[in-house]
C-alpha cells in the first residue's frame, strides 16, 4: 500500500497522509467520524466507507469526486491499537481502521472490511486475499504448506529445519504410523529409541473420551498391529489425512500414544512433553472443535466471504474493491484455547497450524498469519491473543543470556495469568498441564521449581493476587499448598484468575533508562521444600513448605463489606479512630471469599502481616508502596525441615496493601511492640 496521497483526496485523507508522513508512527487519529457528512463529501475514499456500510445516498454524491480536494469529510482515520473515543452520535458514528488485511469501516451498525487482490489495484487500500471458505480445501492446505516451506527455508535462529545437519530429532516412545509407505496402514508404532520426523495434535477430548490406548481391555496389542480408519474419531481422521498432505511419516496423539491407564507410563510421557512437542516438526490444531466426532475443517461464516461493493461494480474504478466481515483473531472464540492443557502444546511447539472457524491460523517462532493476512503485523494484541509463542519457547531458553533472566521469569508470570483463565477437566491436573514448560524453564535456567513459583523469583512471584476473590475458593482435594497460585479455583460456574498486575506495572517502570521505580526487599528465602507425588518434580504434589524470614506484624481481620468481599487490616491491639486509620491504607487483596464454609475468616480474626516488599520512587505516587504477605496461624502436619523444629506454620490468606504516603499512619507505627516480631521464621504451607 502506497504512503503517497491521491491527487483527489478530501480535507480529512490529505490530513491523514501529512500527519503520516511526518511523524513516521500510524498510531493516531483525526477526528470523529459523521456518515452524514462523509455521504456529502463525495471523496472516492468516504464514497467507499458509505458503500461499505451500505448507505443509500452515497451513490448521488459520486460526481463530487472532482472536486473532493476541497471537500472536509469528518472520517476518523486510524491503525489498529488506537482507542476509539467518538462525541458523535451512534447512529451518525463512522469509524475507520487501517489493518494489514484491509479497510474497516464501521457504522450504523455495520461492520466491512475493503481490501484489494493487488497492490496496483488502489494506493490506499491494503492488499488481502480472499478465504477459500472452507478449510479443509485444497487452496487452504497449500497457504499452510507454503508457510510451512517459508519457515524452514527462511527462519534460522528460533524455527530449526527439520532436514537440518543434526539430523531428525528421537521420535516418542510411541506414535502413529499414518501409512505413508504405500501400504495405508494405521498403527501405534513403539518405536525403540529411533528418530525420525513426526507431527502432534492438539485437540480438545471433550464431554465424551477420544479413542484411547488402554490396558485393560487391551488395546495396546491390537493397535501395534493396524487401527481400523472407521475406529478412529473425525479428528483423528482429519489429522491423519493433513499429516500425509505434509508428506510427515508420524502422527503423535496423546490419547493414543499414551497408555492412558497406565499411571506410570502416563507419569513418565507427561515429564516428556516438552521434548515431544518441541521435536515435531509441526503440530496440527483442532482450534474450532470442542470434541473429537467434529473434525478439522469447517465451512467459513458466508458474510466473511468477500464480493464486490454493492452499487459500484458497474463502474470501473471500484470494480478492484472486495467487502467482506472482518474475520475474529480471538483466541477466547477458539473452543481448544481455552483447554489447559493445549496451553503448554501451544507454547511448546515449534510451529503450530489453527484450524480455525473460518479459516487456517499460523504461528511459529518468529511468525504469526492467517490466511486474510490480519493475524500478524499490526494484528492481535495481548488482549485478544495469547502468550507470543517465543517467550518461553526451549530454543530461545537457550538463547538467554544472565541478563535477560528477569525476562523469563516475568514471561513465567504472564503465562500463569493465562494459564489460569483455562479450563480443566480434572483439577488435580494443575501442575502436570504446564509440566512441559516448567521442565524447560528449569533445563534452561537451572532454576528450582517450588510449587508454580520459581526459588530464584520467589519473593516477587509471591506477589500473585486474585481477580474477583468472591468467584474464588480454596481448593478441595488439596493440590497446591497455600503460598501457590494453585491453591485457588474458580467456584463452580464462576470466574476469577490470577494476576500479577503490580509484578508488571512496576517492571514497566525499572525499564525506563534511568529506572523510574526501586524495590526493596524485607524478607528473606530460609528453605523451600516440595513432595512430589511420583518422580517428576514439576507434577503433582504431596506437600510443600517455603520457610521466611522478616518482620510479622499481629493485626486484625476488618469485613468492610460483605457482600462484594471488601476486607481491610487494622491493629489487633488498640483501637484508632476513622481519621488515623485510613480504609484505602490497608486494603487486603483476598485469595479466595473469606465466607466459603471450608476456609472461613470473620470480622475481627487474627491474621498476620509479614512485610514482604516495597517500591519507592514510583511516578505519582509518594512515599513507599508496600505489600505484605497476609496469613492466618494453622494447626497442621507438615514435614518438618532440617532445623526448622520450633518454627510457626501459617497459610497464606491474601495480600495486604499499604500505600505509605508520607503523612500517612503507618501499620508498623499502630501496632505494638508486643505485636511486632523481627527477624521470625515462618513456615508457610
Amino acid at each position: 500500500m502506497s504512503s503517497t496521497p491521491p491527487s483527489s483526496l478530501c480535507g480529512g485523507l490529505k490530513d491523514y497522509f501529512e500527519k503520516k508522513e511526518r511523524r513516521h508512527d500510524p498510531d493516531f487519529y483525526i477526528q470523529p467520524a459523521s456518515v452524514s457528512k462523509s455521504v456529502d463529501c463525495g471523496c472516492r475514499y468516504c464514497l467507499i466507507a458509505c458503500h461499505a456500510i451500505g448507505t443509500p445516498r452515497a451513490e448521488s454524491n459520486l460526481a463530487k469526486n472532482i472536486e473532493a480536494s476541497l471537500g472536509n469529510s469528518s472520517l476518523r482515520y486510524e491503525h489498529e491499537g488506537v482507542p476509539q473515543n467518538s462525541n458523535k452520535s451512534k447512529g451518525d458514528s463512522l469509524d475507520t481502521t487501517f489493518s494489514s488485511s484491509g479497510v474497516v469501516f464501521k457504522g450504523a451498525g455495520v461492520s466491512t472490511e475493503v481490501f484489494v487482490l493487488n497492490e496496483n489495484n488502489d494506493p490506499f487500500i491494503p492488499v488481502s486475499v480472499s478465504i477459500p471458505g472452507y478449510t479443509g480445501a485444497d487452496e487452504s492446505l497449500q497457504a499452510a504448506m507454503k508457510w510451512f516451506a517459508e519457515c524452514i527455508k527462511e527462519h534460522r535462529l528460533f524455527c530449526p529445519a527439520p532436514n537440518s545437519s543434526a539430523g531428525p530429532a528421537p521420535l516418542p516412545l510411541r506414535v502413529i504410523d499414518v501409512g505413508l509407505s504405500g501400504t495405508q496402514r494405521i498403527r501405534l508404532k513403539q518405536t525403540n529409541n529411533e528418530r525420525g520426523y513426526y507431527a502432534c495434535l492438539s485437540h480438545c477430548w471433550g464431554a465424551g473420551q477420544p479413542l484411547r490406548t488402554t490396558l485393560n481391555p487391551d488395546t495396546l496389542t491390537s493397535y501395534q498391529e493396524e487401527i481400523q480408519w472407521g475406529q478412529l474419531p473425525k479428528t483423528f481422521q482429519d489429522a491423519i489425512f493433513v499429516t500425509r498432505k505434509f508428506s510427515i511419516p508420524y502422527l503423535w496423539i496423546d490419547s493414543l500414544c499414551i497408555v492412558q491407564d497406565d499411571i506410570k507410563d502416563w507419569e513418565t510421557q507427561s515429564a516428556q512433553m516438552a521434548a515431544i512437542y518441541e521435536n515435531s516438526v509441526i503440530t496440527f490444531a483442532g482450534s474450532a472443535s470442542s470434541g473429537p466426532t467434529q473434525g478439522l475443517f469447517r465451512k467459513a461464516d458466508p458474510e466473511h466471504l468477500d464480493h464486490g461493493i454493492g452499487g459500484t461494480e458497474d463502474r470501473q474504478s471500484f470494480q478492484a474493491l472486495r467487502k467482506r466481515k472482518p474475520l475474529p483473531h480471538t483466541a477466547t472464540e477458539l473452543p481448544l484455547m481455552k483447554r489447559a492443557w493445549v496451553f503448554q502444546e501451544r507454547l511448546l511447539s515449534t510451529r503450530y497450524l489453527h484450524f480455525g472457524q473460518n479459516e487456517l491460523l499460523w504461528e511459529c517462532m518468529e511468525r504469526q498469519t492467517c490466511e486474510c493476512g490480519n493475524l500478524g503485523l499490526g494484528g492481535p494484541s495481548r488482549l485478544t491473543w495469547l502468550l507470543p509463542k517465543h517467550r518461553l519457547h526451549p530454543l530461545s531458553l537457550q538463547h538467554m543470556t544472565i541478563d535477560y533472566t528477569s525476562n523469563v521469569a516475568v514471561a513465567w508470570q504472564v503465562a500463569v495469568v493465562d494459564y489460569t483463565r483455562m479450563e480443566l477437566s480434572y483439577s488435580i491436573d494443575i501442575f502436570p498441564a504446564i509440566s512441559g514448560i516448567a521442565n524447560s524453564v528449569a533445563s534452561a535456567m537451572g532454576w528450582t521449581y517450588i510449587a508454580g513459583l520459581w526459588k530464584e523469583h520467589l519473593i516477587l512471584d509471591l506477589l500473585w493476587s486474585v481477580d474477583r476473590p468472591n468467584h474464588s475458593r480454596r481448593c478441595d482435594p488439596w493440590r497446591a499448598p497455600t503460598f501457590s497460585w494453585a491453591s485457588v479455583t474458580p467456584k463452580e460456574g464462576k470466574y476469577s484468575c490470577i494476576n500479577y498486575s503490580i509484578v508488571q506495572m512496576l517492571g514497566a517502570f525499572e525499564k525506563h533508562d534511568p529506572p523510574k521505580s526501586k524495590l526493596d526487599i524485607y524478607v528473606s528465602v530460609v528453605d523451600t521444600h516440595c513432595v512430589p507425588l511420583g518422580h517428576n518434580p514439576t507434577g503433582r504434589l504431596i506437600s510443600g513448605c517455603i520457610i521466611l524470614q522478616g518482620t510479622l506484624i499481629r493485626s486484625r481481620l476488618r469485613c468492610i463489606d460483605s457482600l462484594r468481599g471488601e476486607w481491610d487490616i487494622a491493629p489487633f491491639g488498640k483501637e484508632v479512630t476513622m481519621d488515623i486509620l485510613m480504609t484505602e491504607n490497608f486494603v487486603v487483596d483476598a485469595d479466595y471469599d473469606y465466607h466459603h464454609a471450608t476456609s472461613q475468616l470473620r470480622d475481627g480474626d487474627t491474621v498476620y502481616c509479614l512485610k514482604l516488599v516495597g517500591y519507592t520512587e514510583i511516578p505519582a505516587v509518594r512515599g513507599e508502596l508496600l505489600r505484605y504477605l497476609m496469613l492466618r496461624k494453622v494447626e497442621r502436619d507438615c514435614e518438618l525441615l532440617e532445623g526448622s523444629q520450633g518454627v510457626e506454620e501459617y497459610e497464606r490468606i491474601g495480600i495486604m496493601r499499604e500505600q505509605r504516603h508520607y503523612q500517612a499512619v503507618k501499620l508498623m507505627d499502630l501496632a505494638t511492640e508486643e505485636d511486632i516480631q523481627r527477624d521470625l521464621m515462618v513456615n508457610i504451607i
